[in-house]
């Protein structure tokens, strides 16, 4: 019982964000390389290096063009600010993906849920659980920067 406990708590907490894309102006390549099975250790550390390029920005840089819109959520993680940092990771990589070399942020703030399930009881029966979670979300334009 004890370790079906630990699990799903394992597994609420792995590391994951999810996120979306609205693409309004032209897609440029990609930044970075994108994430594949079984990448080298030499692609995933230049992958994680080329996405801390990617610059959050809470004003307008001079020039600019706007690629689209993004949005990401933290969905898991110890502490707020866990949870938070998943959802910056996600919010870049959605970015680089559609060739945003930066995010011009729009919003900040929290996405409420429910976490629940049921555990099943030895000699039948189970135990069921709901806690409210908070969620992070950020969003932001997706922004191509010519000059800052």
């Amino acid at each position: 019982m004890q370790i079906r406990l630990i699990l799903v708590i394992i597994l609420l907490l792995a590391g994951c964000a999810s996120g979306s894309v609205i693409i309004t102006g032209n897609k440029r390549p990609p930044i970075c390389l994108p994430i594949q099975q079984n990448m080298s250790e030499s692609a995933q550390a230049e992958r994680r290096a080329c996405l801390e390029t990617i610059k959050l920005y809470s004003q307008e840089p001079k020039e600019y063009e706007v690629i689209g819109f993004v949005e990401a959520t933290g969905k898991s993680g110890w502490t707020k600010q866990d949870k938070t940092n998943y959802a910056v990771k996600k919010l870049k990589e959605l970015a680089a993906e559609i060739g945003a070399n930066g995010v011009l942020l729009t919003s900040l703030g929290d996405k409420h849920a429910m976490v629940g399930g049921a555990m099943p009881m030895y000699g039948g029966g189970a135990i069921m659980y709901a806690a409210p979670v908070d969620q992070p979300s950020i969003s932001g334009k997706a922004i191509y920067v010519i000059k800052e």
